[in-house]
């Protein structure tokens, strides 16, 4: 059971050890007072803060129609849903593997122990020389450790990879909202904002960093050119 939570504690410090700067993840206003058509912008961040920030320079402004502005603020608008979900794929993951931990693990490391104990056959799967196998079988206590770190493994592969399908949905939700706002926009627009597209469309199998550094860089970029109310960015674009 101890095995079980390090491993959990380990993996949620590594996927959200990095913490994200409040300033750049929360849309910020110039002034309190300012009307709801005030523009989302993101001010500097200072590293003294302890927190990673990125550095790249912000694009120029650029002027388009108004159903193309909107469309696009929309979507970005939206990047907030993504990382709530991504969260939630994480937190749900380790939550069913404490779970699993809880009610299934000193059974599965009886039944695991009794297999490698009982049919030697199996000892090939401990991936080591026979005589060393051997050695370990017949030590209770390095027997127990061993088998017990293969459980732990085998359940963190399975929370592993049901993390992995929950961004891929995510993946899969995010290119869906993509193409509703290049649908939503002029031909002018798509081949002017190409490279935003591009950021995504050159996207193919996203890992935890990845869909959170993409969402933050390009919300902190486009925001700032498109000049997005907080209107246009909470409205629904689907």
């Amino acid at each position: 059971m101890h095995s079980f939570l390090i491993a959990a504690v380990a993996f949620l410090s590594y996927t959200c050890g990095a913490p994200a700067d409040s300033g750049a993840l929360t849309l910020n206003e110039s002034n309190p007072e300012d009307s709801d058509e005030s523009v989302e912008t993101s001010p500097p961040i200072d590293w003294s803060s302890g927190y990673w920030i990125t550095t790249t320079p912000l694009p120029p402004i650029v002027n388009l129609p108004d159903a193309d502005k909107a469309a696009l603020c929309q979507f970005l608008g939206s990047f907030e849903a993504f990382r709530m979900q991504h969260f939630a794929v994480i937190w749900a993951a380790n939550m069913e593997f404490l779970s699993n931990a809880e009610k299934h693990f000193a059974k599965e490391l009886q039944e695991e122990m009794d297999k490698l104990r009982n049919s030697p056959a199996d000892r090939k799967y401990m991936k080591m020389d026979p005589t060393q196998a051997n050695a370990i079988v017949r030590n209770a206590t390095a027997y127990k450790e061993f088998v017990k770190d293969n459980v732990v493994k085998e359940n963190t592969l399975k929370m592993m990879n049901k993390i992995f399908e929950g961004l891929q949905a995510i993946h899969k939700e995010i290119m869906v909202g993509l193409s509703k706002a290049k649908n939503s926009i002029s031909k002018e627009t798509a081949e002017s904002e190409k490279k935003f597209f591009e950021s995504f469309e050159n996207w193919k199998e996203p890992n935890n960093d990845d869909i959170l550094d993409l969402l933050n860089d390009q919300e902190r970029k486009l925001k700032h050119r498109y000049q997005c109310s907080k209107s246009l960015i909470l409205r629904k674009l689907f």
